[in-house]
């Protein structure tokens, strides 16, 4: 074998296609007259390297919570998806086709967990790297996550803010009691109010 400087040899892996191996060896008798070696080939060993799977694609997705806006297609890679407020988070359960050899991130992350979601848009990213380590495809999902509703029980109705009453004039006039005209001058206090009609009232 070319390169081989041992009884053993490691063929190697990195490059794809197929080597064929074969073994020469060759005994020298030093002690023998005329042709002092021989030699004698071993059969063809065949190493095939297979390339790197390419494939990234996705093939199947399930959420935990609502539905794609369209059916999953692996050659598809936008999707939105609308929940209810009470949805506070979701799980993205992605599978790859090419099982066993392409990866999955989501938000890179390496594993499936549940993603919170915040009222409004949110956006989830399925990165799908292939075998090889150099392909890779990304697939996003906008989950919309709607709004709290408004109560709508009872005590939702604003009355008419009423115009204040003015405030009563107070008004003191001197009052003469007894029989004579100026003796026993006394004072009194006398309210004085409007209604809202404008109408003025003595008390």
């Amino acid at each position: 074998i070319n390169g081989a400087t041992s009884p053993t040899f490691t063929a190697p892996t990195g490059t794809a296609g197929t080597t064929y191996y074969y073994v020469v060896i060759t005994n020298t008798d030093n002690s023998a007259t005329g042709n002092k070696t021989a030699t004698t080939t071993s059969q063809v060993a065949t190493v095939t390297i297979n390339a790197k799977s390419q494939n990234a694609n996705l093939g199947a997705l399930t959420l935990s919570n609502g539905t794609l806006n369209r059916p999953f297609d692996k050659d598809i890679t936008s999707y939105t998806v609308n929940v209810q407020n009470a949805i506070s988070s979701i799980t993205i359960s992605p599978i790859v086709e090419d099982t066993g050899k392409a990866t999955i991130t989501v938000n890179n992350q390496p594993s499936i967990t549940a993603v919170p979601l915040i009222v409004g848009n949110n956006t989830i990213q399925i990165v799908v790297t292939a075998e090889d380590g150099v392909t890779k495809r990304t697939y996003t999902i906008s989950v919309n996550r709607a709004q709290a509703s408004s109560s709508g029980g009872g005590g939702g109705y604003t009355p008419t803010p009423q115009p204040k009453p003015p405030k009563p004039e107070i008004i003191t006039a001197p009052i003469e009691i007894g029989d004579q005209q100026g003796s026993n001058v006394s004072t009194a206090t006398i309210k004085r109010t409007t209604d809202t009609n404008g109408n003025k009232k003595m008390k």
